[in-house]
């Protein structure tokens, strides 16, 4: 089990449709010239999710508008 502050890329924890259509993906991406695409995340556990989501709740973010 991975901790929930880190971030899952592993393809191979998708289901073989998603799989498919990320690989799908590149190939067109690729086949226009795109080369700097990569997917951000693949599973999420429910306890990352929580993690995520509590971050949002409770953590304060300075903003742009905060700095000025």
């Amino acid at each position: 089990m991975t901790s929930v502050t880190t971030t899952c890329r592993d393809l191979s924890e998708l289901t073989s449709g998603a799989q498919l259509a990320c690989r799908l993906l590149f190939q067109e991406c690729y086949k226009d010239g795109i080369f700097d695409i990569f997917i951000t995340e693949t599973y999420r556990s429910q306890g990352r999710q929580n993690y995520l989501y509590e971050q949002g709740r409770t953590t304060r973010f300075q903003s742009y508008m905060d700095k000025i």
